[in-house]
């Protein structure tokens, strides 16, 4: 079953349970479903941000300032801070060898390597030396 049959009654849930504004909604190969857009740009007044590949029409189209503006505010800044965010945190956390194998270890596992990582921030903070706010061994030896 794809997604986005049920991802606007979700989104539109969540949206009114708990408060959230959704300024963006981001259409990428596995959500592009018009009914999803207009149901969520409609009702929680959205922005719909579509990630258009320039090279699948060969190149032949020119690009205006205003939509290179508009894509890189939109889909490409927020998008690369949180693939940015979530490969540091893949690091930090040493998913990559990940050896956890039940849900309540892996929620252990996660929480307790978020508690490491904000106590770091917290210690780079308290000393106010920004550069060591991602590195683990360098506020110990600090402290």
């Amino acid at each position: 079953m794809h997604d986005s049959l049920v991802g606007w009654l979700i989104v539109l849930v969540a949206a009114l349970v708990y408060g959230f504004q959704v300024l963006v909604v981001y259409a990428d190969a596995a959500y592009f479903d018009r009914r999803f857009f207009r149901i969520v740009c409609d009702f929680l007044g959205a922005h719909a941000a579509v990630d258009y590949n320039l090279r699948r029409a060969g190149k032949r189209k020119l690009v205006q300032p205003f939509f290179l503006r508009q894509w890189w505010r939109l889909v490409i800044q927020p998008r690369s801070n949180i693939e940015r965010h979530f490969a540091w945190i893949k690091r930090y956390f040493g998913l990559k060898y990940f050896q956890c194998f039940t849900f309540l270890r892996v929620c252990q596992f996660v929480l307790l390597t978020y508690i490491a990582a904000l106590a770091v921030a917290f210690a780079a903070q308290r000393y106010d030396r920004p550069e060591l706010l991602r590195c683990r061994s360098m506020v110990l030896a600090h402290v």
